[in-house]
C-alpha cells in the first residue's frame, strides 16, 4: 500500500513582531481554552465524556445498541496520574481527526469523485501558520486545531522528532519546507519555531523567476514522496508579490501484516452513484479483523493493521442505499477512534485493488470551516514576517493526494502548500466486500491520528 500526500501555501506576509512561543506544557487548561468545559476536568486534563464499550462477536449479532460506538472515552483514573503530555497529545488525536472529518465533510460538498486529503499534513502547516498569527485569524486556526498555539508547538515538535525515530518496514516520511523571497524579512522567533518545533527546511527563493521556482519547489516534493506527486505547483501561481511559500509533505508506503495472495484477485463489479457498474480487480482473503456494523452512522467498519500493527486501514462503508456524503454527515471523531476499540472477528474481505490521485483547492474548504482571515487583508500573519509595509494574507492553498491498495500493502503520498502575497451485522458467515463508494482511512495506531482520508468514489479512475 502506498501512500502520499502533498500540501502547499502561498502566503503573502506583513509586519509585525512574532509571538513569544512558550514550549512548555504547563497549564493545560488555558491552552485548550477552545475545547469545552465539560472535557476538561479539575486539574485541567482534557478528556472525552462517555465511557468506552468494546463489542464483540455476539454484541454484533445481537445488534446489542452498537450506535454506542457514537460514546466518549470516559475519565479513566489513572488519567489524574499520566504525563500531561500525553494528555495533550490524546487532545492531538481528536482535534486531528474532527479536522480529518470535517475536511473530507466539505470537500465532498464541494467536489464530485475520488478525494484524498491528509488531515495531519493540514494540520501540521495549519499549527505552523498559527504561530504566526494573531488576532480573529489566530483565533479561527484554533477553533479548527483545538489547541491554542503555546501548545501546538512543542506537541508538534514531539511528534515530527517521535515519527522520525520509527524503526519499520513501513516507511512514513514527513517533511517541510518554508520558502522565502530573497526581498523577504522573516520574523527569527518564526524562523526559528518552524526549524526547531516543526523540522522544517527554510529555502531562500527568486520568485521572479517563476518557472525556475516552481521546479525546484516540485523537485523538492517528488523527492520527498519518491516521485508520487510531480509539478504540483505551476509557474503561474508566482507572482512578483509572492512572498512565501509554506510546503508540507506525507508520504507512506506499508505492508499487510497479512498480505493477499495475488492469485486470489479477481475482477469484480464496483456500483458507482449513478448506479452504472465498473469492473475492477477485487482481493480476496479470509482473516481476523477488527469489524463491526455501526447502526448509527448505517455502515460497515473494517480495520486490516499493517506490519507490527504501527498502522492501519480503516474501511468504513455505507449500508446500500446510504451515500457518502451522508455517512461523513453523521460520523464524528470520536466514532473513528472508537472503532479500534471493535474485537477482532474473522471474516471474509474483498477490496478493490486501485490507484488514485486527488487534487484539491483548500481555499473554499477551510473557509468553509471557518478559517476566513487568512485569506484577506485582515489576515493577520504579520508575526511570520515583513514585506515593506504589507499585511498577510494567503492567495493559494493547494493539496494533492496519491493513494495505491494492492496485495502487498498501501502507498500514499499527500502535499500541502500555502503561498503568500503581497496584499451491525446479522450474517453468521461475516463478509466486508467494499464494491461501492466508502471511506478509507489511513491511520497511526502510535498517536491515533488519521494520516490519510479518501473518499473512493470509483476506483477505475486514475484521478
Amino acid at each position: 500500500m502506498f501512500l502520499i500526500v502533498l500540501q502547499v501555501l502561498f502566503v503573502f506576509v506583513a509586519s509585525q513582531t512574532a509571538n513569544d512561543w512558550s514550549n512548555n506544557g504547563q497549564q493545560n487548561q488555558q491552552y485548550l481554552y477552545s475545547v469545552p468545559n465539560n472535557h476538561i476536568n479539575d486539574n485541567g486534563i482534557y478528556y472525552p465524556t462517555e465511557p468506552v464499550q468494546r463489542y464483540n462477536y455476539n454484541d454484533f449479532q445481537n445488534r446489542n445498541n452498537f450506535s454506542g460506538l457514537q460514546s466518549r472515552f470516559s475519565k479513566p483514573n489513572v488519567l489524574q496520574n499520566v504525563e500531561p503530555q500525553k494528555e495533550l497529545l490524546s487532545n492531538v488525536s481528536h482535534g486531528v481527526t474532527n479536522l480529518g472529518v470535517n475536511l473530507l465533510r466539505s470537500a465532498v460538498q464541494l467536489q464530485s469523485g475520488n478525494i484524498m486529503m491528509s488531515p495531519t499534513s493540514i494540520a501540521t502547516l495549519l499549527a505552523l501558520l498559527q504561530q504566526g498569527t494573531n488576532g480573529g485569524a489566530q483565533q479561527q486556526i484554533t477553533n479548527v486545531l483545538g489547541m491554542a498555539p503555546e501548545i501546538t508547538a512543542p506537541i508538534y515538535r514531539r511528534l515530527t522528532i517521535d515519527m522520525r525515530k520509527r524503526n519499520s518496514r513501513n516507511v512514513l516520511n514527513v517533511a517541510n519546507n518554508v520558502v522565502v523571497s530573497d526581498s523577504f524579512d522573516m520574523d527569527p522567533a518564526f524562523k526559528s519555531t518552524a526549524i526547531r518545533n516543526f523540522g522544517s527546511e527554510v529555502t531562500p527563493m527568486n520568485f521572479a523567476r517563476a518557472d525556475d521556482a516552481a521546479n525546484r519547489i516540485n523537485k523538492w516534493i517528488a523527492d520527498n514522496t519518491n516521485q508520487k506527486i510531480t509539478d504540483m505547483i505551476p509557474p503561474e501561481i508566482f507572482n512578483p508579490t509572492t512572498q512565501l511559500v509554506l510546503v508540507n509533505v506525507v508520504y507512506f508506503k506499508g505492508l499487510w501484516e497479512t498480505k493477499f495472495k495475488p492469485e486470489a484477485t479477481q475482477p469484480r463489479k464496483f456500483y458507482l452513484k449513478n448506479r452504472q457498474t465498473v469492473t475492477v480487480p477485487f482481493m480476496r482473503m479470509r482473516q481476523s479483523v477488527k469489524f463491526g456494523a455501526d447502526d448509527r452512522t448505517n455502515s460497515l467498519v473494517a480495520i486490516l493493521p499493517f506490519e507490527r500493527y504501527q498502522y492501519s486501514l480503516v474501511l468504513i462503508m455505507p449500508n446500500e442505499g446510504v451515500t457518502t456524503e451522508e455517512l461523513l454527515s453523521k460520523v464524528t471523531d470520536d466514532d473513528i477512534i472508537n472503532y479500534h476499540e471493535l474485537q477482532p472477528v474473522e471474516i471474509n474481505i474483498e477490496i478493490p485493488k486501485f490507484t488514485m490521485k486527488s487534487d484539491t483547492n483548500l481555499r473554499p474548504v477551510l473557509k468553509n470551516m471557518g478559517i476566513n482571515n487568512i485569506f484577506n487583508s485582515e489576515s493577520e500573519l504579520s508575526g511570520i514576517g515583513v514585506y515593506r509595509t504589507y499585511p498577510p494574507q494567503i492567495s493559494d492553498a493547494l493539496h494533492s493526494g496519491y493513494l495505491s491498495i494492492d496485495e502487498q500493502g498501501v502507498t500514499a503520498a499527500a502535499a500541502s502548500a500555502f503561498a503568500a502575497i503581497a496584499l451491525s451485522f446479522e450474517d453468521p458467515q461475516p463478509h466486508f466486500k467494499a464494491n461501492r463508494p466508502f471511506i478509507a482511512i489511513l491511520w497511526d495506531t502510535q498517536f491515533t491520528i488519521p494520516l490519510f482520508m479518501a473518499r473512493v468514489d470509483d476506483p477505475s479512475v486514475l484521478r
